[in-house]
């Protein structure tokens, strides 16, 4: 039995626009923001009682995608469509990487080299480093992102962080500058859902409290 329902709505038409005034004045909200390097899908949702309400869509698009169902599913629909731009933009689900830190103007120094093809510039840059190869993020990161996925929380105070993931052809991760350098963490979709179960938790006991 489906219990999340789904509907395409014009995006101009009154029922796009009923969703979206109620979104836009419910508290806390939900924004997932789903991007490839061509196209950047919104999604915004917020709770109704026992329920979430999610609406979006392309940005710019003829048409709002709009859903109802179970409070506590916003979390796998959220992972359903973190799956689902891993899929399009060719991320896999599980990391083939190591987050090995690097300093920060070695990462800037090789992502340079590896863009122009400088083999020479590539392997002198990797001894100063003290690397015996590219880390596989670096070099993916080299090339471009391949997708981006962010989660926020809204309330009337202020705007959380809660997921902020990188997609390359090596797997999802977390982009991060630490004291030992650039790094990505890496994130599998398992590792995610847990986190986004999390957020959603958090955003449900914010909407309890302003009821």
């Amino acid at each position: 039995m489906v219990s999340v329902e789904a509907v395409e709505l014009p995006a101009a038409g009154d029922e796009a626009a009923r969703v979206i005034a109620f979104l836009g004045s419910a508290v806390p909200q939900v924004r997932a923001i789903a991007a490839t390097q061509t196209r950047v899908i919104t999604m915004n949702a917020a709770y109704d009682g026992d329920d979430f309400v999610m609406a979006g869509g392309v940005i710019g698009g003829d048409t709002v995608t709009a859903m109802i169902g179970p409070a506590h599913e916003l979390p796998e629909e959220l992972s359903a469509i973190l799956a689902a731009l891993g899929r399009a933009t060719s991320v896999p689900p599980t990391p083939r990487f190591v987050g090995r830190p690097v300093p920060v103007p070695d990462a800037l120094v090789l992502v340079d080299d590896i863009r122009a093809g400088g083999v020479d510039g590539v392997l002198d840059a990797l001894q100063v480093a003290r690397l015996d190869r590219v880390p596989p993020w670096l070099g993916d990161l080299a090339h471009g992102v391949s997708a981006a996925f962010l989660v926020l929380v809204s309330d009337e105070d202020r705007t959380r962080l809660g997921v902020h993931l990188v997609g390359l052809t090596c797997g999802w991760g977390h982009l991060e500058e630490t004291h030992d350098g650039l790094s990505m963490r890496p994130a599998g979709l398992i590792e995610v859902g847990t986190h986004l179960r999390d957020v959603c938790l958090a955003a449900a006991a914010l909407a309890n409290s302003t009821r």
